[in-house]
């Protein structure tokens, strides 16, 4: 997947526009289907998002987490940090 079809997968999630559960399944299968070849600058941004998808529990309350089990509200926030970096990523790259 390209930077922009990350940035699109997230905003899909943020927006409702699709549940938790698709998000999940979408963003893994794309990472798990990424050359070797992605650029470095973006790997770091996905990879560190990864761990927060890897960590999410659906039945995680906030008062519960831990630093290997989030929460959906977490998630959500790592998802528009990663999608504010994605942005910053695509100013400064063409695809």
């Amino acid at each position: 997947m390209t930077a922009m079809d990350y940035k699109d997968l997230i905003k899909k999630f943020l927006e409702n526009k699709i549940t938790t559960k698709e998000f999940e399944d979408q963003f893994n299968n794309a990472f798990f289907s990424e050359p070797e070849s992605i650029p470095e600058e973006l790997y770091q941004i996905i990879g560190v998002f990864f761990e927060d998808v890897e960590a999410y529990s659906p039945n995680c309350n906030l008062d519960e987490e831990t630093i290997s089990i989030i929460s959906e509200s977490t998630l959500r926030k790592s998802a528009e940090t990663t999608l504010h970096k994605l942005n910053e990523y695509l100013e400064t790259h063409t695809e």
